[in-house]
């Protein structure tokens, strides 16, 4: 017998029992190991990525105060110790210092969830539609961008996603 993804691995084999050690290695690296990465270095840097605004002492929020939140950018902004993460957090509020891993693990269960719900084809397409479901809901409820247009954007990409979804499941 050989893998059904590569027909030149026969199972059984010592190349094979070697991929396969290399495929669980590696679903740690990538899948796991980067959002616990960007997760981690996020979580060290969360105090000056969601400063204190000195004016109030307090953590700025959009739905407290937009002005608060612009100096709290530019608190963040000029903190240069943060650019070489700043591709994860740059375009959320403050408050959302997180979101970035959160973004990882819904592609994760998006584009994957074929291979955990491997067993039963008939529950694969719910979890993914509910998962596509939670995340426009997640979208609309928090509106984590900095911009009002992104955060609708945002939710009517999520709303594309679970329409997308559903088409592709009809029978």
């Amino acid at each position: 017998s050989f893998v059904y993804a590569d027909y030149t691995t026969e199972c059984g084999t010592p190349v094979h029992e070697l991929m396969k050690i290399y495929a669980v290695i590696f679903i740690f690296v990538y899948p796991v190991g980067i959002p616990a990465m960007y997760f981690a270095l996020l979580y060290r840097k969360r105090h000056a990525i969601d400063p204190t605004i000195p004016r109030t002492k307090k953590k700025a929020r959009m739905t407290v105060n937009s002005e608060d939140v612009k100096t709290a950018l530019a608190i963040r902004l000029q903190n240069h110790h943060l650019q070489p993460l700043a591709f994860l957090f740059e375009s959320y509020e403050p408050a959302y210092w997180w979101w970035e891993v959160l973004v990882c693990f819904q592609r994760l269960l998006l584009t994957s969830s074929h291979i955990y719900l491997s067993s039963d084809k008939l529950l694969q397409p719910f979890i993914v539609l509910m998962v596509a479901l939670v995340c426009v809901k997640l979208y609309s409820a928090l509106d984590p961008y900095i911009l009002d247009s992104d955060d609708l954007f945002a939710e009517i990409s999520q709303w594309s996603v679970s329409y997308t979804h559903l088409r592709a499941h009809e029978t």
